[in-house]
């Protein structure tokens, strides 16, 4: 059980951390926030287009097996 509680205030306090970094730099660099906004909400696309590219290079793969 004492573990477990120092684990999650570790947590608590690492998303705190992450929150005021965040808060910090939207508000003393504008840009680097859009452009970090941008490639997080980004990911879902990226990860999309690569597991389409890893799909693609092994069917022609296989295909050259046969």
């Amino acid at each position: 059980a004492p573990l477990s509680l120092l684990g999650a205030i570790i947590v608590v306090l690492s998303v705190g951390g992450m929150i005021v970094h965040a808060q910090l730099l939207q508000d003393r660099d504008p840009h680097a926030w859009s452009v970090l906004r941008y490639r997080i909400l980004t990911i879902p696309a990226q990860l999309h287009d690569g597991f389409s590219r890893m799909r693609f290079e092994l069917r022609a793969y296989l295909a050259q097996a046969h």
